[in-house]
């Protein structure tokens, strides 16, 4: 199942099932026998947290992020965004979904950037916080691009630069283009 075109849309559509039993408005009234934004006695963040109104879902240990996150969108509470945390970091595999719940991209393989330096534009090198192997998809679900991708900030913000071996493919998933970015 894993080589077949459509395995993307249907790992979109069997995550997004599981994700959109939990709304964050429901999370915020229905949090079953789990007491919610709790701090210790250190003053640090434990359990799950429900943050900026209720579009996200962030769990905590010791202050820090660890285990799952969830990202809503404000207008309908649809899931925009499904990752985890270990250790205060982003880990495992991300998905992003537009706001018809159609997957965006997978960010995989994400660790943190100390030695690759672009240029931001005006000769300055800058040195992007975070690389991870970038997948984008195309509304159909087919796969659309992939390659490694640096960034600073947010990679769903878009404003990452791409590195090394990238391919390209068509509407039907057919690979049209190989580029290397240096």
């Amino acid at each position: 199942m894993k080589g077949h075109p459509l395995y993307p849309a249907s790992c979109a559509l069997m995550i997004s099932c599981i994700c959109f039993i939990s709304n964050p408005a429901q999370a915020q009234t229905q949090t079953g026998n789990e007491t919610v934004n709790q701090l210790d006695k250190q003053g640090k963040k434990q359990g799950l947290w429900i943050e900026q109104g209720g579009i996200k879902e962030i769990y905590y240990r010791d202050g820090l992020k660890e285990g799952v996150f969830k990202s809503y969108f404000r207008k309908d509470g649809k899931l925009e965004a499904l990752g985890s945390y270990k250790h205060g970091m982003l880990a495992g595999d991300w998905y992003y979904f537009d706001e018809l719940g159609c997957l965006l991209m997978i960010e995989q393989a994400i660790t943190l950037n100390a030695t690759v330096k672009v240029d931001r534009g005006d000769g300055t090198l800058v040195t992007p916080s975070y690389s991870s192997y970038y997948k984008g998809y195309y509304k159909n679900g087919m796969l659309k691009e992939e390659g490694r991708a640096l960034y600073s900030e947010s990679i769903e913000l878009g404003d990452y630069v791409k590195q090394g071996p990238w391919k390209y493919y068509d509407e039907g998933g057919k690979l049209v283009k190989e580029e290397n970015h240096k």
